[in-house]
Order: C-alpha cells, then sequence, then structure tokens
C-alpha cells in the first residue's frame, strides 16, 4: 500500500491510520444519532404520560400539553366514524378520577421516525379497556398528539361482575326519553333495541350501552356501575338530563 503520509499536530498518519479514524467517525456517528433518537422516543413517551395523566388528575392544563389544539379523536359511531375535536374532548375532564388506582394506562409500542411519531396505548379502566393509536407530530419544538382513534371493549373486570339489577319499564313509558340530545362532547341517542333501552353517550360503539331503570327517571348504563343518568322531563316528555361520574355531572338537552 502506498504510504500517505499527512501531518497532524506534528505527527504523521498512514492510510490505515485514516481509515480507522473514518471507521470511529463513522461509529461515533451512529451513537450519535441513536442518542438523539432515544431522546426524541423519549419525548414522545413524555406527551402521551401527559395525556395519561391529565385524564387521572382532571388536569386540562396536561391535556393541552399532549395535544395540539386543532386535534381530533375519532372512533366507532353509530353509522359512521364519529369525530370529536379535542377543544370539546378535554372539558370532560375536570375533576380527578377517584380510586385513580383502578386505571392502568400504559404504552404499548412508540414508532418514531423524523418529526413523525405514533403510540399505541392501553387504558384499563374499571369497565372500559380502550387502544388507542395516537399520530404525533413536533411542532415548534414539541410533540404533540395530531390524532386519535381507538377501539374499546368492555373489562375483564366489568365482564366479571353479576348484571345491573334494573326495574321493569314497558315500551310505552321508554317513548317519553327516546330522542337525540347534545352534550359539549358531542351527540347523545337514546333509543329502543329489542325491548330495551339503549344509549350511545355521544362516541360509544353502533350496539351502544343498556340504560338500566332505578325509579324516579333514573338510569344505569351497562358501560359503567358508577354513572348515573337522570332525565327531566316536562308534560311527560324529556327534555334532558344529567349525567354524573366521578362526583361531576354533565347536562345533555333534547335537540330532537
Amino acid at each position: 500500500m502506498q504510504l500517505c503520509v499527512r501531518l497532524l499536530n506534528g505527527g504523521i498518519m498512514t492510510d490505515r491510520t485514516v481509515t480507522a479514524l473514518f471507521a470511529l467517525m463513522l461509529v461515533a456517528g451512529r451513537v450519535e444519532a441513536q442518542a438523539g433518537q432515544g431522546q426524541e422516543e423519549a419525548a414522545v413517551r413524555a406527551a402521551v404520560q401527559a395525556y395519561f395523566d391529565g385524564m387521572m388528575a382532571g388536569d386540562q392544563a396536561l391535556l393541552k400539553k399532549a395535544f395540539h389544539a386543532e386535534s381530533f379523536l375519532i372512533g366507532p359511531g353509530a353509522k359512521d366514524a364519529t369525530r370529536i375535536p379535542f377543544a370539546n374532548w378535554h372539558t370532560s375532564f375536570t375533576k380527578p378520577m377517584a380510586n385513580p388506582t383502578e386505571y392502568r394506562n400504559s404504552i404499548l409500542s412508540i414508532d418514531v421516525v423524523g418529526q413523525a411519531a405514533v403510540a399505541k396505548t392501553e387504558l384499563d379502566w374499571p369497565r372500559v379497556r380502550y387502544v388507542d393509536y395516537l399520530s404525533l407530530l413536533k411542532v415548534n419544538g414539541e410533540w404533540k398528539i395530531v390524532n386519535k382513534i381507538w377501539h374499546q371493549e368492555p373489562s375483564a373486570r366489568a365482564q366479571a361482575e353479576p348484571p345491573i339489577s334494573a326495574r321493569p319499564l314497558s315500551t310505552a313509558e321508554m317513548q317519553k326519553y327516546i330522542g337525540e340530545y347534545q352534550m359539549p362532547q358531542g351527540p347523545v341517542y337514546v333509543t329502543v333495541q329489542d325491548g330495551k333501552l339503549m344509549t350511545r353517550l355521544g362516541f360509544h360503539d353502533e350496539a351502544g350501552f343498556q340504560l338500566h331503570y332505578q325509579g324516579n327517571d333514573t338510569f344505569i348504563p351497562s358501560i359503567d356501575r358508577g354513572i348515573r343518568m337522570v332525565f327531566k322531563l316536562a308534560d311527560g316528555k324529556a327534555t334532558g338530563f344529567a349525567v354524573t361520574q366521578n362526583g361531576e355531572t354533565m347536562e345533555g338537552k333534547r335537540v330532537q
């Protein structure tokens, strides 16, 4: 091999030395790239954790830190996908969750490429299990959730519980509750299916959830024993309702 002589700090470098240095530079570059990738993944995890913590604490500031202001949450609806603006959705969380240790939130996977990322999460809650797919973008140096889609099903704990007790309610009596209502988070539909009073609280699956009558225009939806849905009536027909969960009450008004 021809000798290539170079000056470096008063010494000489052979071709072999130069090759070794280039190899070291390549390895260092890879290490630096891996470190940068690790930092980006950590930042994505922090954004997803802010989403978890915001829901559990009822902290809208944390939710706004996790989500882009123009983001949407898209899930299964009655006939088509239901699209909920983040600006409406986050207003549901104003108080800490009761018994927070019963809510198990975890990140299943994260994939980061440049300024984009996807996170898959599992929310195993007392009555329902969600699997979220979160799309994130790095915006002005911060990772933000820009879109969320989800799957939901009854949790294993919910499936193991005995049926909710209910008082009988005739089909004629059910008629006064049937209709479309509007909540800040989205529409609510109350229908009769197979002789059962059913509801979809804005963004639940096509089948909806059965309403179990407790008397005095009060119902428990099968999605969560802790929820109470109390209808307000005028002239024998419901004009709206109040939904209470975890000590927080939200109202819906009839629109149809």
